[in-house]
């Protein structure tokens, strides 16, 4: 057991390490080609936070490993929106006024209905992942229209990530080196998450799907929220949990189910997907607050992810 958990452990660290990579990779290539600062902290910084779990999601749909995969898309938002930013909120309190984040937290509350029905039949089909795709594009065009009207003073925190520009010998081959990390990373956290699985009672992949996701993903999008709300950037943390979550929502199923449909177990259906969606309406409290995530607020979010992968455990 000790040599498939220092694979996995290898694994999720090459995944953390290659989204920091492709992040800033990316985020040169975008600068060099004249996207501006704000678009890529507003696009490319959630994009690369849920990289992670994209990485390893595909690689489940790849092996048809519905389970995995399902374990990822939930687990993921849990932490993303319980563990990530109750964690970072608990530690300092975060305060943000950007239009666009606020409408991300209501694109987020009508995304999770959408995943909620497309699973309603036991399975997501390719035609459901088309519908999701659809979905995730159209969030996207709303969440740039309501952009448009951002001030400079709430566009300047999300340029924060930006350095000064490098040039292509150096910004390429980061952004090679994290996607190779992270296609490296995912192809051991899933056989070996696989076989730490069959060492367990009862056969519990949607614990290890869990597990993988709280592992792999959050090391990045912690690092990213907190190092925000250190800096007093309250929409950029709020705004990355919330654009991380809502990739792994609408755009991680529906590349999944084009690869490979996959079904939803009724236990699934009735039990995991609303849980996750109560999770996810506890964004309605900051919502209607002006985007006050207090650290009472955060105690909440954290005890609640915690309590679902507890309940994962021991039911």
């Amino acid at each position: 057991m000790s040599e498939h958990a220092l694979l996995f452990t290898l694994g999720f660290s090459l995944l953390a390490v290659g989204a920091v990579l492709l992040g800033y990779g990316v985020g040169q290539l975008a600068r060099r080609f004249g996207v501006s600062p704000w678009v890529i902290g507003l696009v490319v910084v959630p994009l690369a936070a849920a990289a992670p779990v994209f990485a390893v999601t595909v690689n489940t749909a790849l092996q048809q490993r519905d389970n995995f995969t399902l374990g990822m898309i939930l687990g993921s938002t849990v932490v993303n929106v319980g563990f990530a930013l109750g964690f970072v909120s608990l530690l300092r309190p975060l305060t943000g006024s950007s239009k666009v984040v606020s409408a991300s937290i209501s694109t987020l509350l009508v995304g999770v209905l959408l995943f909620l029905f497309v699973c309603r039949d036991n399975s997501v089909s390719r035609i459901d992942g088309v519908i999701l795709l659809v979905g995730f594009v159209l969030a996207v065009a709303y969440l740039v229209w309501v952009a448009r009207g951002e001030t400079e003073e709430t566009k300047a925190p999300f340029t924060h990530w930006n350095l000064q520009r490098w040039p292509l010998w150096i910004a390429v081959p980061l952004a090679i080196a994290g996607l190779a990390a992270l296609v490296g990373g995912a192809s051991y956290v899933v056989p070996e998450a696989v076989e730490l699985t069959r060492m367990q009672p009862r056969g519990k992949t949607h614990l290890f799907g869990s597990v993988a996701v709280v592992l792999a993903s959050s090391l990045a999008l912690i690092w990213v929220a907190e190092l925000a709300a250190r800096n007093r950037h309250g929409d950029l943390a709020i705004g990355t949990v919330v654009g991380a979550s809502l990739c792994n929502l609408l755009l991680l199923p529906a590349v999944a189910a084009l690869i490979a449909p996959f079904g939803v177990a009724n236990v699934t259906l009735m039990n995991d997907i609303p849980a996750t969606a109560l999770l996810v309406y506890l964004l309605l409290v900051p919502s209607l607050n002006g985007l006050q995530v207090s650290r009472s607020e955060g105690a909440v979010l954290l005890a609640a992810s915690v309590a679902y992968l507890g309940w994962q455990i021991w039911r």
